[in-house]
C-alpha cells in the first residue's frame, strides 16, 4: 500500500471538493450525519466506495515502476443539492452543482492533485442521483462524482 492512508485521500478530496462554488458544508466519511439540513444544502459528502490492487504490477515486466503495485481506490463524493419539490427545479440544481464541482476536478492539473502526495493519477464519473432519507423517506436531488485514484 502507498504511504498516503485512505482517510488522507478522503480529506483531500473533501477539502478540495469542498471549494466549489455553491457548496454550503463539506463532510468526510467520518463525519458524515444521518439527515441533510435544508439550510446546508447544497452539501458535500466524501466517502471510501473500494479498491482494486493490481497484484500483476510486481512483476519483473514492469522495470519503470520498480515492481510496486498499483492501488485503484474509488471514492464517492455525493453533492446533495435540494429536497426533491419540482423536477425542473431540481434537475437545475443538479446541473449547476455538477459544473462547479467538475470546475475544481478540472482545475487539478499538475501534482500533487488534491493537494496530497502520493497520489499519481485520477479520473471521475459523474451521475445524477435521487437520495433518500429518513423515516418516512424524504427525496434529495443530487450528483454523484465516483472519484478514481491511483496510489504505487
Amino acid at each position: 500500500m502507498a504511504t498516503i492512508t485512505v482517510e488522507q485521500i478522503c480529506d483531500a478530496i473533501a477539502a478540495t471538493l469542498g471549494a466549489a462554488a455553491g457548496i454550503n458544508r463539506t463532510q468526510s466519511f467520518d463525519e458524515v450525519t444521518e439527515d441533510y439540513p435544508n439550510a446546508d444544502l447544497p452539501m458535500l459528502q466524501v466517502y471510501p466506495q473500494g479498491n482494486e490492487v493490481d497484484a500483476r504490477s510486481e512483476s519483473d515486466r514492469h522495470t519503470f515502476r520498480a515492481g510496486s503495485r498499483i492501488n485503484i481506490m474509488r471514492f464517492v463524493a455525493d453533492v446533495v443539492c435540494r429536497q426533491r419539490s419540482h423536477i425542473g427545479l431540481d434537475i437545475a440544481k443538479q446541473v449547476e452543482m455538477w459544473e462547479a464541482v467538475e470546475t475544481v476536478l478540472y482545475a487539478q492539473t499538475t501534482k500533487p492533485y488534491f493537494a496530497l502526495a502520493g497520489i499519481k493519477g485520477f479520473h471521475w464519473t459523474t451521475d445524477l442521483v435521487w437520495l433518500q432519507k429518513g423515516d418516512p423517506a424524504i427525496h434529495y436531488a443530487a450528483v454523484r462524482f465516483t472519484v478514481t485514484i491511483e496510489v504505487f
